[in-house]
């Protein structure tokens, strides 16, 4: 009773576009999941990163080699965390 004359009824159609989102938010949580550690990871490498400029300062007396080590550092995190954001 499903298919008649090749056609399919509406309510076979709603059960099959159903049926292909069935999974999907069990998808989004995973997705959120993983971006969720990944802001943790970037936290936590962002507080790292804070304690090398701090260290680096100590070390160069606070010199301009310094600050351009910063400067590059933070080019250097921006890329990797549009790099996870845009993955």
């Amino acid at each position: 009773m499903g298919k008649s004359n090749g056609k399919i009824t509406l309510e076979k159609l709603a059960a099959a576009v159903a049926g292909g989102f069935e999974h999907v938010d069990k998808r989004f949580d995973q997705v959120d999941a993983k971006f969720e550690h990944l802001g943790d990871r970037l936290d936590a490498i962002e507080n790292k990163v804070e304690e090398l400029q701090f260290h680096l300062l100590e070390l160069q007396g606070g010199g301009v080699a310094a600050e351009k080590e910063i400067r590059l550092l933070r080019k250097r995190i921006a890329l990797l965390e549009k790099r996870v954001i845009y993955k």
